[in-house]
């Protein structure tokens, strides 16, 4: 009864810490991946998704509103793809790098690169340099190719996965894709 005990006083505790721990990991990298700009690429890939799906499907006559409940689908989509993300990112960074890295993009420097790289100001030149030498920084360059084709792969497979999602939900509809 005592081993019992103890191991609820012991353990519990420190398994509510890690998924506390794991949660608030999740929700900056989720955070990171909207100030960084990722989301805003993501979106905008769906945007051309249905811009090359309206091309392929515009002999069928598809009515504006199929293609409303399908776009309906994009804030899902790119959540799910985030998730996802989440992982790629755990393998090479923690929360404190996170935490790092949206301050640095929350920045005016670092929404400068974001932005325009070929603006940045002397000043903003100077705080990217800074940032790139903290360990959050530093992570961010040992890891990029790796990150890069993690990042690449998870991408490709998402994009191909949207587009038989929305090729079949129109084929369910009863429009098929001419040859």
């Amino acid at each position: 009864m005592k081993t019992r005990l103890f191991f609820l006083v012991a353990i519990l505790p420190l398994i509510s810490f890690a998924q506390t721990n794991s949660s608030s990991f999740v929700d900056n990298t989720l955070h990171y991946l909207r100030v960084n700009g990722t989301q805003e690429l993501y979106e905008d890939a769906v945007d051309q998704l249905f811009v090359l799906l309206k091309q392929q499907y515009a002999s069928q006559n598809v009515p504006e509103s199929v293609w409303t409940e399908l776009k309906e689908s994009k804030t899902k989509s790119v959540n799910d793809l985030k998730a996802i993300m989440v992982s790629a990112y755990r393998a090479h960074f923690n929360n404190e790098d996170i935490k790092n890295m949206i301050a640095f993009y929350e920045s005016d420097a670092g929404q400068q690169l974001k932005a325009d790289r070929s603006k940045l100001t002397d000043e903003q030149r100077r705080e990217v340099g800074v940032f790139y030498k903290t360990v959050a920084g530093q992570k961010i360059i040992d890891t990029q190719a790796e990150l890069t084709k993690i990042v690449g792969q998870i991408s490709q497979d998402w994009s191909s996965a949207l587009y038989r999602e929305m090729t079949g939900r129109l084929k369910e509809k009863g429009f098929t894709r001419p040859q």
